[in-house]
């Protein structure tokens, strides 16, 4: 069973259904059942599949009664068609990605077709300290902590790739363009756009123009990536970007709130996920009490524990940045720490 979920071994053929699937193995000996999901984002997004969870336990609950009136994934497509029918995106995203000819891949990571097989992955709690800090200068300045996340990490792959602007992938929900049921449905609503960051100006500055990058960008969330491409100035023989960024609000414990207190006899013992991108970085808002979390899903070639660490750094300064009475350059942010550049360049060399 075990080899059954490793990440390197999955495989769908996404030209036919099932894109769900589910293996099953009774042991017989102990009483116990194993079941194995398999899922591809083409069909499902983490909402939907809540949403399946959320059903099955009311099914099992015996309260099938209650369950909502399904709604059809074609109301929202049909939205969505007359969203773009109504929105400039040609314009929009040649206005903001026109001038860019040249991608930002974080050491030099480009192939963006791999199975995920040599992709390590490494996690951590930030320290309470830094999460409320996060928050306290959310609430200062009136921003999400998607802004704070989204402007670190434009930091992070900027100089991983040794350029003064970045770009990458960021994942949008899809269901906040008020599409009558989105909550409820069941299918693909996440979409994945282009972001570009730019390292000039103050700290303050780059807040804000984070701020207004990802508000401007919410009309257009879902637009093709390969129609996006094409606007800019970067060829397509080439992968727009080698980085995404998923920051997501999440729930440690599983299932939904109003069947929580209610025993299936089920035991998640454990999941896996990956993209074929060989640079990830899922940021967590656990909410108030629990604080963030960060998950790198990153090449072999690299260490995902620094890559957290360098995520790290670039939040305290940032944070620090926004806190200084003089106007700091946000070039003057680094993503290496004082003891990790001492040891580089000194006890190294």
């Amino acid at each position: 069973l075990k080899s059954l979920t490793i990440p390197g071994n999955q495989w769908m053929d996404v030209s036919k259904g099932p894109l769900l699937t589910l293996k099953l193995a009774e042991d017989t000996i102990n009483n116990n059942y194993y079941v194995i999901l398999n899922q591809h984002h083409l069909v499902l997004d983490h909402v939907g599949m809540e949403k399946v969870i959320s059903e099955v336990t009311t099914y099992l609950s015996e309260e099938a009664s209650n369950l909502p009136k399904p709604v059809a994934y074609r109301d929202f497509i049909g939205h969505i068609l007359h969203q773009q029918s109504i929105n400039d995106s040609e314009s929009y995203f040649k206005e903001l990605l026109g001038n860019i000819d040249e991608p930002t891949y974080p050491f030099e990571l480009s192939n963006v077709l791999g199975s995920g097989g040599n992709i390590k992955e490494s996690e951590v709690v930030l320290p309470k300290e830094l999460s409320n800090r996060i928050r306290s200068i959310c609430v200062e300045l009136g921003i999400s902590p998607a802004v704070v996340f989204h402007a670190a990490y434009g930091i992070v792959i900027a100089r991983c790739s040794n350029k003064d602007y970045a770009i990458f992938g960021s994942l949008f929900s899809g269901r906040l363009q008020g599409s009558l049921g989105a909550a409820d449905s069941l299918g693909l609503f996440i979409n994945t756009l282009p972001f570009l960051v730019e390292l000039k100006g103050s700290v303050k500055e780059y807040i804000e123009t984070i701020n207004q990058g990802l508000r401007g960008l919410l009309p257009y969330e879902q637009t093709p990536l390969s129609e996006v491409q094409s606007w800019s100035g970067i060829s397509n023989e080439v992968s727009i970007f080698s980085a995404l960024l998923n920051f997501r609000h999440s729930s440690i414990q599983s299932g939904n709130e109003e069947n929580e207190n209610i025993d299936l006899g089920i035991t998640v013992l454990e999941g896996h996920e990956r993209t074929n991108y060989p640079f990830t970085l899922n940021a967590d808002d656990f909410g108030t009490d629990l604080g963030f979390g960060l998950t790198a899903q990153i090449d072999e070639s690299v260490d995902a524990d620094k890559v957290l660490e360098y995520m790290q750094e670039a939040l305290v300064q940032l944070l620090d940045g926004l806190k200084t009475k003089e106007e700091l350059a946000v070039t003057a942010l680094a993503i290496v720490t004082k003891e990790e550049e001492k040891q580089v360049l000194e006890v190294f060399n």
